[in-house]
């Protein structure tokens, strides 16, 4: 993956302190363009009927969650991003890769914030995101707004695949594989589940 090249505005002791207490997930930097314009990369889930989408807005409030880091950039825990499963390699759309990793960490009960005290300027323009419903978008949706809540397990009830399939834009047997490769790994990872995506978004509180 290319990756943009980044200058720090510096790091002092007190950063450095922030960071080797740090508890969550991944601390995500304030990112500003070349011009120091402060860039909309606090990224908020929503829910416009059934459909969720993400919502970019700039982060001026410290300790301010994001459902994912943008552009990948973050100080990473590295034993809870391992314990989370890190980045899904199978998803090859960078957007929906960083996603479900994000949601992902959410719904199994981590945390991903913006720290405003620790900046990084773009030396290029930041990378537009592509968020069109690929081949990628299906893995994402199977593995994240799939899942349902029963006390405290997680499923796909195999009553989903008929919704799935009629909007998946696949031939039966693909769909049938794709869903029940889906539904093995929700199973394994029941007891993880938090919350499902739909109680994740009512209550995100918007600083």
């Amino acid at each position: 993956m290319e990756r943009h090249a980044h200058r720090s505005a510096g790091m002092s002791q007190h950063i450095q302190d922030i960071l080797r207490t740090n508890t969550h997930m991944c601390i995500a930097p304030q990112l500003c363009s070349s011009h120091s314009t402060v860039l909309p990369t606090q990224i908020v889930p929503a829910l416009r009927k059934s459909d969720f989408f993400t919502q970019p807005t700039e982060c001026t409030t410290n300790h301010t969650p994001t459902i994912y880091p943008y552009d990948f950039v973050g100080i990473y825990h590295r034993d809870r991003f391992i314990q989370c499963g890190g980045f899904d390699f199978t998803i090859a759309n960078a957007y929906w890769q960083n996603l479900d990793f994000g949601l992902r960490s959410y719904l199994w009960g981590e945390c991903i914030e913006v720290n405003t005290q620790i900046r990084l300027f773009y030396e290029a323009l930041p990378p537009q995101e592509d968020a069109s419903a690929d081949s990628s978008y299906r893995i994402f949706y199977l593995k994240n707004l799939a899942p349902l809540l029963e006390k405290d397990r997680a499923f796909i009830s195999g009553t989903q695949f008929f919704s799935f399939f009629r909007n998946s834009g696949l031939h039966l047997i693909e769909a049938y594989r794709l869903f029940r490769d889906a539904q093995k790994w929700v199973a394994v990872n029941r007891y993880r589940f938090k919350k499902t995506a739909a109680r994740l978004v009512s209550e995100w509180e918007p600083r």
